[in-house]
């Protein structure tokens, strides 16, 4: 079970690395205006035989952290504590959808 904070999670973030993707990436590792890295992930339904319209955000902390082992630590060790869950319908992505988003 994942439990949330109810840290507020906005602004513009730009895209590092994702993996997956749909009409949308499914998890991204995303940096912040103040330079933090957090994790976004929208896991698939199996029981809606879909994907959740749903990102979990995780704080990751300060940027320089080798991207490829965020993802793996993620993948490897699931955390149980997410800052918060968004709908996706608040992710105002740039027009490829890969580089940048906006959280209103």
């Amino acid at each position: 079970m994942i439990m949330t904070t109810s840290m507020p999670v906005h602004g513009r973030f730009t895209i590092l690395d994702y993996r997956g993707f749909y009409d949308v990436p499914r998890i991204m590792l995303a940096k912040d205006e103040q330079n933090l890295c957090w994790i976004f992930e929208c896991l698939f339904d199996d029981s809606l035989d879909e994907y959740a319209d749903t990102y979990t955000a995780y704080l990751v902390g300060e940027e320089g952290i080798p991207l490829s082992l965020v993802l793996q630590r993620h993948y490897d060790d699931p955390p149980v504590n997410a800052q918060c869950v968004l709908a996706v319908s608040r992710f105002h992505f740039d027009p490829t959808t890969r580089v940048s988003f906006e959280i209103a």
